[in-house]
């Protein structure tokens, strides 16, 4: 009704103009048969009225499309309809419009007759200047032609809008995605997956070993942060809410863990080239990742493991390594990385072939060594002392349980110190070597059969003294006496021990007492078993007959590249078979034609074969004169490196 109501407005205005525009018409005539001025006044004050009417009905347009953009919900009184509108014949006025006969001049305006003179105006007589007419200013206002008043509709009432109900969300059975991951060393991010609805959201906490879930948060978002103790199992769901308790998602049960530190970790060489790395495994740890590094490059993955244990099988030797361990807890929905563990690794062999004086100090860093390195498989006693108090060294690998041993004994001459370096070497290899094949055999094979018994300084006064000279004897009277000796003008020719005395000619086989002088060599000493070295070989033989089977005697001398294997009785076969294994594996040659400086008294070999009865060959090695240049040890190597434990393996038997 309303807009009904304007565009009636509008129609009656339009009729308005309409007339106007006729009456300006008849104006404008009269006008121009009385006074041009007059007639530019009328045009403008008509001009100006239509441009107010035109403006009107603009701003109505504009009012009426800004209501039709607000939506109404108008319940429309009960109205009486109103009577149709007839339409008028042509020439018939619209009811309220009152027509003007033809000629009538408009109401409010005056019209003169024909050649009168319009009130106001002065006719000018003929030739005078007309005199000049002034228009009204512009801020003068016209007057408004006021169309006939419409009808005020009758208000409308709109009622209060209606609130729209919202349906609830539907509940989706589909999981909620969940995932896990660590932040610092003692926190746990949950995060989830965004539910469309969800106002809300509730993070569940079940402790390892706990009965019941416990709520820990409830929040907007779509993440938390919650501090947890490395090494136990946390389990975390989550449910989203609508409103204030409606459930409208679960997610899946998540398992978590952070893996506890690893600790203990330390290395030990299983072979030449090989190492075993273990560790302590913390709780929660499922596989670890081992990272390795040289010097002069970046960490690099080797591999992964489930146990607390690495085998290196490519080691260098003389190069540092660093290793890397990762503790990992992993599950089909999270992977999570423990703190990591270093060790530093430096591959290098403990006893040192490139040294020429191979001294009782090295020996006893080198024992101390390998003691730390392979722990159990490597045992020591002091058998004796020296005359100048340096202690003889026995040293064991094998099963001492085994009820069977082989006896070496090296160094009984003082200049021939590289047998105690090549022995050092031999024990260091079978242990680095202990799960390896050596020669064809299995070396833990071997040593679980039988334990190797090494003498390998056997003489430690001479080999300071041939390598150092008589300052190196610390007892004041010993160093006096050997000072007159015989040859103590070339100390590094030494062959006897700190008293004078030729060990190798002081055993009760044979024996001949005070042949030879005190001195550098060949001297029997006052009496059989004289030196105090004698007695402690003598005593170790002993001891072990008692408690074991000893299988074989084993002497390493220096020089010649030969191997004494002769013997005449009923350890035959046994010698024999013991000396054609050394001239096979070594290439030696036989020690027949060899002439020494005398006929042999109070030898070793001799004594434990025709007193203790043990089968034994002596093994001379080197091609030059004593001492032995370390120019030689390489071949020297080359040629025994396998051969004690091969004869170990002969005589151990099945």
């Amino acid at each position: 009704m309303k807009k009904f109501s304007k565009w009636y407005k509008r129609v009656v205005c339009i009729l308005v103009i309409s007339s106007l525009i006729c009456s300006v018409s008849n104006v404008t005539e009269v006008a121009a048969e009385t006074s041009e001025p007059f007639k530019d006044v009328v045009m403008e004050t008509t001009l100006k009225s239509l441009a107010r009417i035109f403006r009107q009905m603009k701003e109505d347009t504009a009012k009426d499309a800004e209501e039709v953009q607000k939506p109404e919900i108008t319940v429309q009184p009960e109205v009486t309809q109103e009577p149709a509108v007839t339409a008028q014949p042509e020439g018939t006025p619209e009811p309220g419009v009152t027509t003007q006969p033809e000629g009538t001049p408009e109401p409010g305006v005056t019209m003169q007759p024909e050649g009168t003179q319009e009130p106001g105006a002065t006719t000018q007589p003929e030739g005078t200047q007309e005199p000049a007419v002034t228009t009204q200013p512009e801020e003068t206002q016209e007057p408004v032609v006021t169309p006939e008043p419409t009808a005020t509709p009758e208000p409308v009432v709109t009622p209060e809008p209606t609130a729209r109900p919202t349906a609830a969300p539907v509940v989706d059975k589909t999981p909620i995605k969940i995932s896990v991951r660590k932040k610092g060393k003692d926190k746990f991010v949950i995060s989830w997956q965004k539910r469309k609805s969800a106002g809300q959201y509730k993070l569940w906490q079940k402790k390892q070993g706990a009965k019941k879930w416990k709520e820990i948060k409830t929040t907007k978002k779509i993440n938390y942060s919650v501090k947890i103790k490395p090494g136990r199992y946390y389990k975390y769901k989550v449910t989203a809410i609508y409103g204030k308790k409606k459930v409208i998602g679960r997610s899946e049960t998540i398992t978590a863990c952070i893996p506890g530190d690893t600790k203990g970790i330390s290395y030990k060489r299983i072979a030449s080239r090989k190492i075993s790395i273990s560790w302590i495994k913390g709780k929660g740890a499922k596989k670890f990742i081992v990272y390795r590094k040289l010097p002069d490059g970046d960490f690099k993955k080797v591999t992964t493991v489930n146990k607390a244990n690495y085998k290196d099988l490519k080691v260098a030797i003389g190069k540092k390594y660093v290793y890397k361990i990762i503790p990992v807890y992993e599950n089909d929905k999270v992977k999570i990385y423990g703190s990591n563990t270093y060790i530093g690794v430096l591959l290098r062999d403990e006893v040192d072939t490139e040294l020429q004086n191979y001294s009782y100090k090295e020996l006893g860093k080198d024992i101390n060594a390998l003691k730390k390195l392979y722990g159990s498989r490597f045992n020591y006693n002091i058998i004796g002392q020296s005359a100048d108090e340096r202690n003889i060294y026995e040293i064991i690998i094998g099963n001492q349980d085994s009820g069977q041993a082989i006896l070496v004994v090296a160094e009984l001459h003082a200049r021939e110190y590289m047998t105690s370096q090549l022995c050092m070497k031999q024990i260091e290899y079978y242990l680095q070597n202990y799960n390896e094949e050596i020669g064809g055999v299995k070396v833990s094979d071997v040593l679980r059969r039988i334990a190797i018994h090494y003498v390998p300084m056997a003489n430690p006064d001479g080999a300071a003294i041939s390598q150092y000279g008589f300052s190196a004897i610390r007892n004041t009277s010993l160093r006096k006496k050997l000072l007159k000796m015989p040859g103590a003008g070339n100390p590094s020719l030494w062959k006897a021990n700190a008293r004078g005395v030729d060990l190798n000619k002081n055993y009760p086989y044979e024996y001949v007492a005070r042949q030879g002088r005190r001195g550098s060599q060949g001297y029997t000493g006052p009496k059989k078993c004289s030196e105090p070295e004698t007695i402690a070989i003598i005593n170790l033989v002993n001891k072990l007959k008692k408690s074991v089977t000893i299988r074989g005697e084993i002497n390493y001398h220096a020089t010649g590249s030969i191997i004494f294997g002769d013997y005449e009785g009923p350890l035959k076969k046994a010698i024999t078979d013991m000396y054609e294994l050394a001239c096979n594996i070594t290439g030696y040659a036989s020690s027949t034609g060899y002439s020494g400086d005398n006929k042999s008294v109070g030898n070793l070999r001799e004594f434990v074969m025709y007193k203790k009865n043990l089968p034994s060959i002596t093994l001379e090695i080197g091609t030059k004169p004593c001492p032995l240049p370390v120019s030689e040890f390489k071949e020297i190597w080359k040629k025994n490196k396998d051969l004690i434990l091969l004869e170990a393996n002969l005589l151990a038997g099945e």
